[in-house]
């Protein structure tokens, strides 16, 4: 079995979850939709999950599903058959990073309409988190399918509504180390050709979500099973400014 990328501390000890399981069912989330608030840390590329505070943890953040999240469908119907699961696998972590304009826009990327999976969807950049074992950072690869988000082709920067009452972020200090944040700037990179300097930007990790593709029971039985962490970058750059990099740039590589 592959090295596990989510671990949750169920028992006083981190412990690996099987592909078929709902992590936020395991943290005792309930069957609301949440969001719960979930103490977390990343160390050598593997996230911790608790929903009670551990020495490790360096952050606390909002962990959430869709209500039609199927593996809390399946959690709910024990007698299902599950042989189309994946076996001897684990839950995939993942990074989208949410772009922000100093004017307060948000960066979208368009799946090209021919993709099997989640074609046409507006979608932040990002994608899954491979493990290395013989490297300290972390490698991305293909896009996570089904993030949460959508919106027309290629990309673009949109003013997205605010919300006054959300919660206070975090502080920017480092709460996670930056191998996710390095992996995120690096597609935000491939897929838009924006490269951000150090110097102009801050972070911040937003949330985690669990994703599940195909999204619904319906649909058919989950192929893919992420935890998605969220990173709000805030650019000093104007939406003017990014966009007329995007357009005189070429994307390394689009959403395969």
């Amino acid at each position: 079995m592959a090295v596990p990328r989510v671990l949750l501390l169920l028992s006083g000890r981190p412990e690996s979850v099987s592909f078929a399981q709902s992590v936020c069912g395991l943290l005792g989330s309930g069957p609301g939709l949440g969001p719960w608030p979930m103490h977390c840390s990343l160390k050598r590329g593997q996230l911790i999950l608790s929903d009670r505070p551990f020495p490790e943890a360096s952050a606390r953040l909002p962990l959430q599903r869709p209500p039609f999240c199927p593996f809390a469908a399946l959690a709910q119907q024990p007698m299902a058959p599950k042989a189309m699961l994946p076996v001897n696998r684990g839950v995939d972590l993942g990074v989208a990073v949410l772009l922000q304009s100093s004017d307060q826009t948000v960066l979208l990327t368009r799946r090209t309409p021919t993709l099997r999976i989640s074609p046409n969807l507006w979608v932040p950049p990002g994608g899954h988190v491979e493990h290395e074992e013989e490297v300290s950072s972390s490698q991305l690869t293909q896009p996570v399918p089904h993030l949460p988000t959508c919106g027309t082709s290629g990309c673009g920067l949109g003013r997205g509504k605010q919300d006054s009452g959300s919660p206070a972020l975090p502080s920017l200090t480092a709460l996670f180390d930056s191998q996710l944040l390095d992996g995120g700037l690096r597609e935000l990179w491939e897929e838009s050709g924006l490269q951000l300097p150090k110097d102009q930007f801050s972070w911040v990790p937003l949330g985690l979500w669990e994703s599940a593709y195909p999204p619904r029971l319906s649909w058919g039985f989950p192929k893919y099973h992420h935890i998605v962490l969220y990173l709000l970058v805030i650019s000093q750059e104007s939406q003017q400014q990014l966009q007329s990099v995007i357009k005189n740039s070429t994307p390394r590589r689009a959403h395969n």
